[in-house]
């Protein structure tokens, strides 16, 4: 049978309705079941209700089965669901009195709740592509930001340039290599105050120690490579001359400690160098056969003789090539001159002298023209004395040389002895005697091989050297 009141289809045997609670009364005839009204038709006015002789049980309604989640990848919003309406309790309903029906529910799309519409898919797309770019962005963000930044060439290199143009050399005593940003991430890693040993936290030591082991591979992977203009290599160097330089690292540990590379290449430009200055390193020198005293053996010696202040701070050595040729060489290199300012002429550092035999002491005076050479070296000998000691002292007194005379020349064990006598401006006079040797030269001429010298303590006489 159905509920007069709702509708509701009920067992025959049913007391009141499941449904709606309206109690149900039982009748021998069947009641024929009048038709619906219309919808449009206009409602009459209910007729208040009949007291029931008992009270009706008031039911509550069942809960509505829990809705399956949707699909993964239909996933929506979560919805809380409303508070269940209370059902009023309804009255009995007078048996002949005609009740309308309840017009069906209309169907609902399984997967999708009631009441809401459906979000569309391509919405669910672009949420979730967004999502995922943004947490792409926020870990890139972490990451790159973990990186820091070193500079192995800046503006910053040094260079010193010395020489000159077309001489010249460049020494890089630092490529400005910035590492502080790397520095500064460390130094504050393994910053921390430590008021006594029991408070070290010797993990965080053992990581900083790693730390500074890895900068320390890192920073000794860096190799620079210094390439000169085709043709030229330092020390030869122009002013415009570019010299391109590369660092490189390992690349491998830079990736592992978060290390950006940048300014691996420069390019410096040469200026600055000045021309220099072309000179002979052999002018004004004199080379031959000497001795250093009386009856010496003649050695080779040399002698510079130019007024020029860097040639004469120039030392000479010489070495014999064969019996007549030596060969002298400048002990001054090109380095040492060019950052003087001077270059040498011909880049010429070594010459070759052509002296002759060595010479032959002569011990005797026989031979054509030796007593008389002899007898001139003697007067030389003289005139080197009288001009050194324009005034002679005897016993505090001065006195000058008037005259001198060589009187005699002969041989003696060891050489030749000359006497010379002076006549003194008091008309005493001084008789000395002076050990000379010449030597035969390699084209037969007769020389001393050097000049005579006295001190000033053979100006001073005594009186028991005069002549009276």
């Amino acid at each position: 049978m159905k509920c007069p009141n709702c509708g509701a289809e009920l067992p025959d045997d049913a007391a009141f309705c499941m449904i709606c609670g309206a109690p149900m009364e039982k009748k021998n005839d069947e009641v024929k079941e009048p038709e619906p009204p219309s919808i449009d038709a206009e409602v009459e006015k209910p007729v208040e209700p009949l007291v029931p002789e008992k009270p009706v049980v008031e039911e509550k309604p069942e809960e509505m089965p829990s809705v399956e989640p949707l699909p993964s990848g239909n996933e929506v919003p979560h919805v809380e669901e409303p508070e269940p309406v209370k059902q009023e309790p309804v009255p009995p309903v007078d048996p002949g009195m005609p009740v309308p029906p309840v017009p069906p529910k209309p169907p609902v799309e399984p997967g999708k709740p009631a009441g809401k519409k459906p979000i569309p898919k391509k919405l669910i797309i672009i949420s979730a592509v967004a999502v995922v770019a943004i947490v792409a962005c926020i870990a890139g963000f972490l990451y790159f930001g973990s990186f820091v930044t070193v500079h192995l060439i800046t503006d910053n290199l040094s260079a010193a340039v010395t020489g000159g143009n077309n001489y010249g050399t460049v020494a890089f005593n630092g490529y400005g290599r910035d590492m502080s940003e790397l520095v500064e991430k460390y130094s504050d890693k393994a910053s921390q105050s430590v008021d006594d040993l029991s408070n070290l936290d010797w993990n965080a030591l053992a990581d900083s120690a790693s730390d500074y082991a890895d900068i320390y591979a890192f920073e000794s992977s860096i190799a620079y490579t210094v390439e000169y203009p085709d043709g030229k290599e330092n020390g030869k160097l122009s002013n415009g001359d570019v010299i391109k330089i590369t660092a490189e690292y390992d690349e491998d540990l830079a990736k592992e400690l978060h290390i950006t590379v940048k300014d691996t290449e420069y390019e410096y430009t040469v200026e600055g160098l000045a021309d220099l200055v072309e000179v002979d390193l052999f002018e004004g020198l004199e080379v031959g056969w000497g001795v250093s005293y009386y009856g010496s053996t003649p050695t080779l010696q040399v002698e510079q003789t130019s007024d020029d202040e860097l040639l004469q701070n120039i030392s000479y050595y010489t070495e014999e090539v064969d019996d007549t040729t030596v060969e002298v060489t400048a002990s001054i290199d090109e380095e040492s001159l060019i950052s003087q300012g001077y270059i040498a002429k011909d880049n010429t550092y070594t010459k070759t002298y052509d002296v002759g035999q060595r010479p032959i002491p002569i011990t005797s005076l026989d031979g054509e023209g030796v007593e008389e050479a002899y007898r001139q070296e003697a007067e030389k000998v003289a005139t080197a004395y009288q001009n050194m000691c324009s005034k002679i002292y005897v016993e505090g007194n001065p006195v000058t040389i008037s005259s001198y005379t060589v009187t005699e020349i002969d041989e003696g064990w060891s050489g030749i002895d000359a006497e010379v006598t002076y006549t003194l401006s008091d008309g005493r006079t001084y008789t000395t005697s002076y050990d000379i040797m010449l030597y035969r030269m390699g084209d037969d001429s007769i020389s001393s091989l050097m000049d005579y010298e006295f001190d000033n303590d053979s100006c001073e006489l005594s009186k028991y050297s005069l002549d009276d």
